[in-house]
């Protein structure tokens, strides 16, 4: 789950031997889960699933950056229930429909 390389993090330092890696690694690691918990959510790429209630303008992600979308599936729930008695006269009368 690195969220930078070994080599960034070492030039960063000033670090140019390749003594203290294992060490870098492990407090690398350290610090890579601190981040995540800390901002509650993982980091590692992968396919996730998530659902959101409706009435929000936005859609809050708990896992991104998004590189991609492949699909989103909508379900549209009416509340109170639709029926045609919510038409206006001249929607059903556009729409052809009888009362």
């Amino acid at each position: 789950m690195a969220l930078d390389t070994l080599a960034n993090v070492k030039s960063r330092l000033g670090i140019t031997t390749s003594a203290d890696d294992t060490l870098l690694g492990l407090l690398q690691d350290s610090a890579d889960q601190a981040v995540a918990n800390f901002c509650s959510r993982d980091f590692v790429g992968g396919t996730f699933t998530e659902y959101h209630p409706g009435g929000s303008e936005f859609v809050h992600l708990r896992n991104f950056p998004v590189d991609g979308v492949t699909s989103v599936k909508v379900d549209v729930v009416f509340d109170p229930p639709w029926t045609k008695d919510r038409m206006s006269e001249a929607a059903k009368l556009q729409l052809g429909i009888d009362d």
